[in-house]
């Protein structure tokens, strides 16, 4: 998992600043951001998933 840290990272970040820019009224967004985001958080439940399963053995 520790490969998967800065990627998780990554995504937090930018999810973070889109929900502050969402917040104002500062930023619209598309299907393909909707898009984005569904892979991202695939991604992650994933990482999750596997680290759970782990820590369960």
């Amino acid at each position: 998992m520790p490969e998967y840290i800065q990627e998780v990272k990554r995504i937090s970040k930018r999810l973070r600043k889109g929900r502050e820019l969402s917040f104002y009224g500062t930023e619209e967004y598309g299907p393909e951001d909707a898009q984005q985001v569904m892979e991202e958080v695939h991604f992650i439940l994933t990482v999750v998933k596997e680290a759970l399963e782990k820590s369960e053995k």
